[in-house]
């Protein structure tokens, strides 16, 4: 695994990273257990600002500060919820990676942590999810050179396996 892509079993809201990526919902109010425990450890001026960035569309991302969390920000990114896969879905999240990394450019970040987007309570087929986000990693990850680290906070033992598949089928 090249130094700067660690995949661990690691609570998101415990990294401290420049920035961490949070699986939101498009109204930025927290929906899914993650993210009613990372606006819980973030404390109520998280949501304060959510109200005041959002909505983000599916797809798309938007940046605020973390607050109680051990890092700098919080980019928040709708991903996509599964429908068989005939609307659009690989590309809508594929668009949330390339969104996400679109922050890190210009606000200077060099360490982020991302969750798995999409996969679980959005019904995305947790391998295809994987395989989309370590795609995207890799290819900022080349033309990148001042992000250092990004850390793959996974909720399981699957998806972790599922990262380090993907990982090891694009890199040979």
């Amino acid at each position: 695994m090249p130094s700067r892509i660690e995949i661990r079993e690691e609570d998101i809201t415990k990294l401290s990273v420049d920035a961490i990526v949070n699986a939101a919902h498009p109204s930025l109010l927290p929906a899914t257990e993650l993210e009613k425990h990372l606006h819980e450890v973030a404390g109520p001026k998280l949501a304060e600002e959510c109200q005041l960035v959002a909505p983000c569309l599916v797809g798309e991302a938007r940046i605020t500060r973390a607050y109680n969390l051990p890092a700098n920000f919080v980019i928040h990114t709708a991903g996509p919820a599964w429908g068989g896969g005939e609307a659009n879905e690989d590309d809508y999240l594929k668009n949330c990676y390339k969104n996400c990394f679109e922050f890190v450019k210009s606000y200077h970040i060099e360490t982020i942590a991302f969750p798995t987007i999409s996969a679980g309570e959005n019904g995305f087929p947790e391998a295809r999810a994987a395989l989309i986000a370590m795609t995207e990693i890799i290819n900022h990850l080349k033309t990148d050179q001042k992000l250092k680290s990004v850390i793959l906070a996974c909720t399981t033992e699957q998806e972790v396996w599922d990262y380090e598949t993907a990982f090891d089928k694009l890199t040979g």
